[in-house]
């Protein structure tokens, strides 16, 4: 390896807050569900959850979808989520395409008096609405 090589390979994070943990388990408890699966979509145009227009960067704050899925959807989930991170609320698939668009340290949290879920990291926050979205 180059000694000038830069180091590119980091490794994305994905956690939940206490606040967005117990909210989440309270909507998915009042739905019957147990045995799910998440995706964190950025949902851009080519999302296989959403029928949106075209992909524009330029407002965020609507692209952001936490999809929650019922386990057995694991093995036909679409091959866009083709990333795995293992998280303080269970496994989470993302697109490695758009990682660019998340942090290093992703943290899914919860305002009662703010935004209700969003997404925050080590820089701030990337999105004061995140998209809660049973498909079951």
């Amino acid at each position: 390896r180059s000694p000038f090589s830069i180091e590119r390979e980091k490794t994305m994070e994905i956690s939940f807050s206490e606040t967005a943990k117990d909210k989440l388990l309270k909507l998915m408890n009042e739905k019957g569900l147990t045995d799910v699966f998440f995706v964190m979509d950025y949902a851009d145009g080519d999302s296989p959850f959403y029928d949106e227009g075209g992909g524009c960067h330029c407002q965020v704050n609507e692209k952001y979808h936490l999809v929650i899925l019922k386990k057995e959807e694991e093995s036909t989930l679409h091959r866009k989520f083709d990333k795995l991170l293992e998280t303080n609320l269970g496994k989470v698939y993302v697109s490695s395409r758009y990682e660019m668009m998340f942090d290093q340290k992703n943290v899914v949290d919860y305002s009662v008096d703010k935004y209700g879920f969003y997404l925050k990291s080590e820089a701030g926050i990337l999105s004061m609405r995140l998209n809660i979205d049973f498909i079951a």
